[in-house]
């Protein structure tokens, strides 16, 4: 994305992939990026790093991916857990 389409988006929450064998950037680095320093998601410090192959996987943690996706962006809702096979 170029940084004008980033700054025109406006996102409240920046979701990224997190890499297990790389060292992850900060809030701080990211929201001192020019491109992202005037977005609603600077303001709030709003940086989520999740697991990619748990997020893209597609397969049977996808609902559990999804919950902690929504946790994660709205952490104030009181989201319940999922019933699984292993936690009924």
């Amino acid at each position: 994305m170029t940084d004008e389409a980033i700054l025109a988006a406006a996102p409240d929450v920046i979701l990224m992939m997190r890499n297990s064998g790389a060292a992850n950037v900060t809030p701080a680095e990211l929201f001192a990026m020019p491109s992202f320093s005037q977005t609603p998601a600077a303001t709030g410090q709003r940086l989520i790093q999740m697991d990619g192959l748990y997020l893209l996987g597609f397969g049977p943690r996808t609902p559990l991916a999804a919950r902690d996706l929504m946790a994660a962006i709205y952490p104030e809702a009181a989201i319940p857990s999922l019933k699984t096979a292993a936690a009924p």
